[in-house]
Formats: C-alpha cells, sequence, structure tokens
C-alpha cells in the first residue's frame, strides 16, 4: 500500500508492529533505552596483578577483572610494575565498580572508579596496561589513551619489544 507521497508502507502484523513501536521510541516514551548501571560501592582486599583484585563487594570478597584492559602476568616483563601501579592508582581514593558479568573462573568483569575517574583509562595512560581492544573495540578513551602512552614511550611501552599478555599467556616470547 502507498501513501500520496509514494511510501510503500510495510503490511501484516510485522509490519504494523514496526510502526508502532517506532512511533513509542520516537516519542520518548521507550523504556528501551539502555542505562549503564551506578556505580556501586565496594572495599579494596589485596591487588593480585595490574588487571585483578579481590574486592569487598556487598560485605563479601570476590575476586574482580577488570573488563577492559590487559596487563602484565607476574612473570612476565613489567608485571611487578603494573601491579604497583593499579595498586597506586586503588589508593588515590573512592572505590566504586560496575560489575558486567561472572566470568567461567567465578571473576566478577567489570569497571572500576576512583573517585569517578575509570581505573582502565589511568593504567593505560601510565603505560601499566595493554587496551583490550577484543573487548572494548569502540573505548575512544582507552584507544587514544593506548596510542599516546606507546607514542610517548612510557610504562612497558619503554621496551619497544613489549609483548601483550595474551601472546605471553600462549608462549610467545
Amino acid at each position: 500500500m502507498r501513501d500520496s507521497s509514494g511510501f510503500a508502507w510495510p503490511m501484516g502484523l510485522l509490519g504494523i508492529a514496526l510502526i508502532v513501536l517506532l512511533a513509542w521510541y520516537t516519542t520518548g516514551n521507550s523504556g528501551w533505552r539502555y542505562q549503564a548501571p551506578a556505580p556501586q560501592p565496594v572495599r579494596l582486599l589485596s591487588v593480585s596483578d595490574g588487571d585483578s583484585v579481590r574486592l569487598s563487594v556487598d560485605g563479601s570478597p570476590a575476586k574482580f577483572r577488570l573488563a577492559t584492559v590487559d596487563a602484565p602476568e607476574h612473570d612476565q616483563p613489567y608485571g611487578h610494575e603494573s601491579r604497583n601501579c593499579l595498586r597506586s592508582i586503588l589508593d588515590q581514593g573512592q572505590l566504586t565498580a560496575v560489575i558486567h558479568k561472572t566470568d567461567k573462573y567465578g571473576r566478577l568483569i567489570g569497571d572500576l572508579f576512583v573517585d569517578g575517574a575509570r581505573v582502565d583509562v589511568s593504567l593505560v595512560e601510565q603505560g601499566c596496561a595493554w587496551w583490550y581492544s577484543r573487548y572494548a573495540p569502540a573505548n575512544v578513551s582507552l584507544i587514544r589513551a593506548h596510542y599516546a602512552a606507546m607514542e610517548a614511550g612510557v610504562g612497558l611501552w619503554q621496551d619497544s619489544r613489549a609483548i601483550a599478555p595474551e601472546d605471553w599467556r600462549r608462549g610467545v616470547r
């Protein structure tokens, strides 16, 4: 069916549903808009490595891994420095977290904030971790921080032969 402008209207139940949903969404009455969860207060128990910590979440201890960065392993060059870097960042203020999911190892996966600032971005800016492009491919803050740290040669980027942790874990050395 075409209207006076020549637009062909979709027919059938699917077409009608699409039109109703589009009208509902464009009027601002949609409940489908994504609302990011608010960060919740957490307490730091310990720092495991440059991208993993133990937190007290709602009074219970939990392993927590940052979702968007990958830090050098303990036995990898710059591993100890990365761990110390994360500890230093986390000691600077009020810690909050947004938990996205639990991984196959039982760790909470999410984002940490210190006084509202993203911890992952601070780690990457200081050259203490890699931007995990697989899990945050469009995060502009992390992309900028990653390439700025590389270009400035800070942290792990002081070594022109720095190896990404995922390659290190696969034995690429």
